[in-house]
């Protein structure tokens, strides 16, 4: 339901920086956007489903790895041959976004599996040197996959206790800053005049990412899994890959999310934002289109946004999110805090069950990162310059209302 994708990169630095939501590169989009697709249903599933769906999530991630022995319990068959090992953590917490739909046995079960068994049996937390090289391995298997070089099984190998170790140490309920980094919005105020005062918009860098990942699903019947469309036509897409920065920033005692593009890709648009914990829990999702009718509405859900600013040029945007502030209670238990915001661009081409354009913006691991506040009265223009964080020139201006 709240499938807005992230990328990640081969080379260690470019790892690190995509956490913090940088530059995003789509050389993993075949991954990235079966598992979305496979987690983007709502309707509740009983074994037998939860087993298919759960089967064809470990399929995307064994990618025609040869396996030992075929099962037809997804967990056995998992843990027979090895393949949780397969979870990174960004896959786990992709994974976790199904537990709500799923029976509540299967779903322990499943939180057993990833912890690697009966959690006294484990090595505990690895050291800081350990998760470094663990990461690097991570790193090194991507480009392996991309490249269907599987000459770095030998490196993974000899991980692999390593790995299992860091799926454990992940496999708590609360959502900490710890473990993924948080965003913080500080205390709100009202909404009223008063909201509307502070300095002039300054990006911050860590808080910047392009819209650059295509999520496509082929109209029509039989598994979602089975018709994505990996290398979809640029004309397909709503808009060019890369083309429009998404940025947050505080306005008038409110998130904004703020998306600067080429002048015109506003003439019709649809925009969707889900504000998430770090394992994909919505606290807020919201959708606007820039002209009636741009959202299809069988492709949207949530609440109707507010969009704060016009752009005669149609080039910038501002929307409103409902951001809960610091670590919060949940219905459900346990606590979370802001983690990440996801945005996409929804197309409405037929041809297509879905064709979005999409990106993550989230920060390092460990860092608390607070969304900078900016003022201004009604009918004031005001400038967004992404440029620096986009390492390309790119600003936006648009008027308040």
């Amino acid at each position: 339901m709240h499938a807005i994708d992230r990328a990640e990169t081969h080379d260690e630095s470019r790892l690190f920086d995509d956490t913090k939501g940088f530059f995003r590169v789509s050389s993993q989009v075949d991954i990235e956007s079966h598992l979305d697709a496979l987690i983007a249903g709502r309707d509740p599933l009983d074994h037998a489903q939860a087993n298919r769906l759960t089967r064809r999530f470990v399929d995307v991630l064994t990618e025609g790895r040869p396996v030992d022995e075929d099962l037809p319990d997804t967990i056995d068959y998992a843990e027979r041959n090895n393949l949780i090992l397969l979870f990174s953590r960004d896959h786990q917490q992709r994974f976790e976004f199904l537990y709500p739909r799923m029976p509540e046995d299967l779903v322990e079960r499943w939180r057993k599996a990833l912890r690697g068994g009966d959690p006294r049996d484990s090595f505990g937390p690895l050291t800081s040197a350990e998760r470094l090289d663990e990461r690097r391995i991570e790193a090194d298997l991507r480009a392996g996959r991309r490249q269907r070089r599987f000459f770095v099984a030998s490196s993974f190998v000899m991980l692999v206790a390593l790995v299992a170790a860091a799926v454990w140490w992940r496999g708590r309920n609360d959502d900490t800053v710890a473990s993924t980094g948080a965003i913080t919005f500080g205390e709100v105020a009202a909404v009223g005049d008063t909201g509307r005062d502070g300095p002039r918009p300054v990006v911050e860098k860590a808080l910047v990412a392009r819209l650059d990942r295509p999520v496509m699903v082929r109209a029509g019947s039989g598994e979602i899994a089975d018709r994505i469309v990996l290398d979809a036509p640029a004309t397909d897409l709503p808009q060019a890959a890369g083309g429009i920065a998404a940025t947050l920033f505080r306005y008038n005692g409110a998130g904004q999310v703020v998306l600067v593009g080429p002048p015109g890709w506003l003439a019709k648009s649809c925009i969707q934002v889900s504000v998430m914990s770090a394992s994909l829990r919505a606290f807020d999702t919201a959708y606007a289109e820039s002209v009636p009718g741009a959202c299809p509405r069988d492709r949207v859900f949530g609440r109707v946004a507010t969009v704060g600013c016009t752009d005669a040029k149609q080039s910038t945007t501002m929307v409103d999110l409902v951001i809960p502030q610091g670590d919060v209670s949940l219905s459900e238990g346990g606590r979370a805090s802001v983690a990440a915001v996801r945005i996409a661009l929804i197309g409405d081409n037929a041809a297509y069950e879905r064709n979005n354009l999409t990106t993550q913006i989230s920060v390092a691991e460990g860092t608390n990162v607070k969304v900078p506040a900016f003022g201004g009265a009604v009918g004031v223009t005001v400038n967004f310059d992404v440029s620096a964080a986009t390492g390309a020139p790119l600003v936006g201006s648009c008027t308040l209302r």
